[in-house]
């Protein structure tokens, strides 16, 4: 009998030792399922950020596609400019014995000129400036994801470095 009692006494333990290590093991479900589902918002903030990104890539895309568009128009419009200029030297030299008159046609023929160029290069200069500012902006924002992206790989490795080694989980 004694023997008998001794072992239902072993069994008792056993069963309590169990039941302990099942709730050690639940509570370790728990957690990472916690750990899981702050993992799980991570990416998707992560997608966003990313589709943020591509946005943001194509946008600049579009503004340098503009750009090339426009230093095309201002090199077609300088072409331009050196025929027509071409052109005036050409009729200078056929025109030099009336000197007055070519005074006068090449003074105006210069403020002429000078106004083109001048309204040619404000307006690149205005171009240049908004698309540095655009360009700025976009850097700017490359540098906050990036900067989210560490913190939050750094928040996670901070948990994953909480978790217990797998031989102590199983």
């Amino acid at each position: 009998m004694e023997r008998g009692e001794e072992l239902m006494e072993l069994n008792r333990q056993t069963s309590d030792r169990h039941a302990a290590a099942f709730g050690h093991v639940m509570a370790r479900f728990d957690r990472h399922d916690k750990v899981f589902e702050q993992h799980e918002k991570a990416f998707t903030q992560h997608e966003r950020t990313m589709e943020q990104h591509g946005k943001a890539m194509q946008s600049h895309e579009r503004a340098m596609e503009q750009h090339g568009k426009a230093m095309q128009s201002h090199e077609q419009a300088f072409a331009k400019h050196e025929e027509v200029m071409e052109r005036v030297t050409a009729a200078l030299d056929r025109h030099e014995a009336q000197a007055d008159d070519l005074k006068i046609f090449i003074r105006d023929q210069n403020r002429r000129s000078e106004k083109v160029v001048q309204h040619l290069l404000r307006r690149s200069e205005a171009f240049n400036a908004e698309q540095s500012r655009r360009t700025d902006a976009i850097v700017a924002r490359l540098e906050e994801v990036t900067k989210e992206q560490k913190a939050q790989r750094e928040a996670l490795l901070r948990v994953i470095d909480r978790l217990p080694p797998p031989a102590e989980a199983a």
